[in-house]
């Protein structure tokens, strides 16, 4: 009898989980625009490696700018190299602070128009949920004030995903015909 053919595996091309949830996150955050769709807001991506420390030595990046940084994961191991875990990311968006946001300022609307970004992600992120992974649950909101004219804005979401990354995908037997042998001759 042939081997049964084993369920889809969540992320089935093997790439790695965290490779995936960026480039997945990267494509949904591209797709935030000012209102006019030939325009996306965020200017730069990339993983978080505490860019703002080094803001004066590290290459400059266009603001506003999106950050991926991946928290500790604790796996929960399932069958067969399957294993699921419930994954906190945090999405750092740096930008630029514009000043006079003091009550009465003229340009007050237009000095905190920044602060709608968080809300411009969480729109997209609710929408997120992908084979490998859930809807992601905005969990923490956190500003970052300690970079002059700089913000740091930065969002944590938590989402069950799942990795099959070191999931082996057994052997697949074709045209397989049953051999029957004959009963054996009594011997006389």
């Amino acid at each position: 009898m042939p081997t049964p053919t084993p369920p889809p595996v969540p992320n089935a091309d093997f790439t790695g989980i965290r490779a995936k949830l960026y480039a997945d996150i990267v494509a949904a955050v591209k797709t935030i625009t000012a209102g006019d769709p030939a325009k996306q807001v965020f200017q730069f991506f990339d993983i978080w490696n505490q860019q703002l420390e080094y803001i004066e030595k590290d290459p400059p990046f266009k603001r506003p700018a999106l950050f991926i940084e991946f928290t500790p994961i604790a796996w929960q191991p399932l069958s067969r190299g399957l294993r699921q875990a419930d994954a906190v990311i945090r999405l750092h968006i740096v930008t630029d602070t514009k000043k006079r946001t003091a009550d009465g300022s003229a340009y007050q609307a237009d000095a905190l128009s920044y602060l709608g970004y968080p809300d411009d992600v969480l729109k997209v992120m609710r929408a997120f949920g992908k084979n490998y992974a859930g809807t992601p649950e905005n969990t923490l909101s956190e500003t970052d004030h300690n970079h002059s004219d700089i913000i740091d804005m930065i969002e944590e979401y938590t989402m069950r995903v799942m990795d099959a990354t070191a999931v082996r995908i057994p052997a697949t037997v074709i045209n397989v015909q049953p051999v029957i042998n004959p009963p054996a001759e009594p011997v006389v």
